[in-house]
């Protein structure tokens, strides 16, 4: 009998009087798979089953809506419980996620309040108290009567009855990321006068009572839990020693287990930590409230590798390691983990591009490393009616992805890369220490390759004459984006920025990043974390635009603490040996000096290759930066489709 590796984390968990089978959570994050009423659908079993399918203990669905009263509500933005009719979807996923061994919470909001995502001066968002609203501070919000909150509990505990009747194993309150409920517990917020407003305790007196009345519907032995911001990581905010107070009061009122996280709506890189923060950085948060509480304890952030999160679980940290992100990524990292095979857990790279950076803008979840979060339906794998011998040129993200699918559907596939080793602009991008879930991609793709039996052929470019000869059924042209010709006069005096990631160069002291894109930033951040002096220079009027709203926040702050200078609105008119002439938008020239230029430009999709061969091969697919530059997202779904329809 083989001996399990992460002991610990596949020991059984309890919560209250619910056993789990092991101590991972999948943590609750809107999908917008819903449909227009907030009603729970078949993409949206579908995505939840995947992950209990995938060993996950207990699944956790997103933000859900108790009520419409008092908040004006445009679409749907989430699921809903405010009426009988929600039941029966919501009772299939119990279902589904049941028939896997798992158990499945749903989290219960009172409302955005202050972050209602479509503020008006004619219907304004209620809040705790007279305060701005955070889309738009312009619009201030209206307090909540005590009439109004008296009914917000009343049809809070509705929803809570739904949700028992639906199946579900346990309820969270959503007391997180700065909405209603957190609103009320935090003096930044809560201005109120009256009982609701003042000291601690009587700040509490809203969520107490909210949890007052589920626990009069649901009975003693159903679990509830509560998902708190241990430290907002705001100026004003909540910090952690008043966390600790609220978690003692929270236990006391009938709370099972504490969902500790961090931060708000106000720093929203914490609440879903981007690739610049490091792994499992709200892990001592949730072990303070450990020390303070009888009741078990679940800590969430960017927790990627299984040693990592059973460490947490071997050194009483936290009772449960909650992952949302991840588990997008990588629906089966349970059983991959629980059975030793960590070479094969599709790592998530904490973009926040598809999954987050979706929702945000309404559109539906999905992810830059599994291009079928979401669409597990829609993009399952089946054997094709004939095996083919199929060519893929180009060893980056979508030419390995497409031989990977491919090859896993049953085809015959050779990959040919003209360098000695695989991932393209990956090799280049994870060369930043901050930046080693790439690696761990390009790491996790290679081992694909191998065993799903690509034949990998590198140091080899392929020509239209060998095409000709080794007659493929199908070509899949993958060999990604060159660098942007430059005509800016001494272009010659600059390090192009893939040769300074991939070579051994000297850069000096003092160093200028051309170009203020998200690779140029990056590369400014990783030289001034070498202690260089490092200035970006970019024509437009921001840089890092083509980054999500989440992560470029974090961009920036990081910028501003390594003393990166920045220089919007100048547009390089000439390199030189030692630095460049830039002009303002008003042409107001700037010599700016430096030991070293990094040119950052940006690059150009190539489509020679293409030409040269078509007549030879039946089918051609043309993906990823060959067509069009974008991010490592964009590479991944293309290879993922190709593959898949092959």
């Amino acid at each position: 009998m083989v001996k399990r590796k992460y002991t610990n984390l596949f020991e059984p968990g309890h919560i209250g009087k619910l056993t789990i089978k092991n101590r991972i959570v999948m943590a609750p994050m809107n999908t917008i798979h819903e449909d227009r009423d907030g009603c729970v659908t078949q993409r949206m079993i579908d995505y939840f089953a995947a992950r209990a399918k995938g060993g996950t203990g207990l699944i956790m669905t997103g933000f859900t809506r108790a009520h419409r009263k008092s908040e004006y509500v445009p679409g749907s933005g989430g699921l809903w419980m405010d009426t009988d009719a929600h039941i029966a979807m919501a009772s299939d996923l119990a279902e589904a996620v049941h028939d896997y061994g798992a158990k499945i919470c749903m989290q219960l909001s009172a409302g955005l309040g202050r972050q209602e995502v479509n503020p008006t001066f004619e219907k304004r968002p209620v809040a705790s108290s007279q305060i701005p609203c955070y889309v738009d501070p312009k619009v201030v919000c209206r307090p909540l009567t005590k009439a109004e909150i008296r009914d917000i509990v009343k049809e809070y505990a509705k929803a809570a009855r739904r949700i028992v009747t639906a199946g579900f194993d346990m309820i969270e309150v959503h007391g997180h990321t700065g909405y209603l409920i957190d609103q009320f517990m935090t003096p930044f917020w809560n201005k109120r006068t009256d009982e609701y407003g003042g000291d601690i305790r009587r700040r509490m007196r809203f969520p107490i009572e909210l949890i007052s009345s589920v626990r009069d519907v649901v009975g003693t032995g159903f679990p509830l839990s509560f998902r708190l911001s241990a430290d907002h990581k705001i100026p004003n905010g909540r910090k952690l020693s008043e966390a600790l107070e609220i978690a003692r009061l929270l236990e006391s009122a009938g709370i099972d287990v504490l969902h500790i996280d961090g931060g708000c709506y106000d720093s929203m890189p914490w609440i879903f930590p981007p690739i610049y923060y490091p792994e499992g950085p709200m892990v001592e948060l949730a072990a303070a409230v450990k020390k303070v509480v009888q009741i078990p304890v679940i800590t969430v952030g960017k927790i990627i590798r299984p040693e990592f999160a059973e460490q947490i679980i071997k050194d009483g940290r936290a009772d449960f390691i909650a992952m949302g992100r991840q588990l997008i990524a990588d629906p089966e990292w349970a059983n991959k983990a629980r059975e030793g095979r960590v070479e094969d857990i599709c790592p998530c790279i904490a973009c926040n591009e598809l999954c987050i950076g979706n929702v945000f803008f309404s559109r539906p979840l999905g992810c830059s490393v599994n291009a079928a979060a979401g669409k597990e339906r829609y993009y399952a794998l089946e054997r094709p009616e004939k095996q083919k011998k199929i060519m893929v040129i180009g060893g980056g993200p979508a030419g390995m992805e497409a031989a990977r699918v491919a090859a896993l559907r049953g085809h015959n596939v050779t990959l040919y890369e003209k360098d000695k080793t695989l991932g393209g602009q990956l090799k280049a991008a994870s060369k930043p220490a901050f930046k080693v879930e790439l690696q761990r991609l390009v790491n996790y793709l290679s081992v694909q390759l191998r065993k799903v039996g690509v034949n990998v052929e590198t140091g080899k470019k392929v020509t239209a004459q060998l095409v000709d000869i080794l007659k493929p059924d199908v070509v899949v042209i993958a060999t990604g984006a060159t660098p942007l010709v430059c005509r800016i006069p001494g272009v010659e005096n600059t390090i192009n920025v893939i040769d300074l990631h991939l070579g051994n160069i000297k850069v000096g002291n003092s160093v200028i990043v051309a170009g203020g894109g998200l690779t140029g930033c990056d590369t400014a951040l990783a030289l001034a974390k070498e202690k260089k002096k490092v200035t970006i220079v970019e024509m437009l009027p921001a840089i890092a635009g083509d980054l999500n709203p989440i992560s470029r926040q974090a961009l920036l702050e990081e910028l501003s603490q390594a003393a990166v200078k920045i220089l919007t609105d100048y547009k390089i008119k000439k390199f030189t040996a030692k630095g460049l002439i830039a002009a303002d938008k008003n042409g107001k020239e700037k010599t700016i000096k430096a030991d070293k230029i990094i040119f950052a430009l940006g690059s150009q999709s190539g489509k020679k290759l293409r030409k040269s061969i078509e007549g030879k091969v039946r089918e051609v697919y043309s993906i990823g930066d060959y067509v069009t530059p974008g991010k490592v997202g964009g590479a991944i779904h293309d290879g993922f489709v190709a593959g898949w329809k092959i």
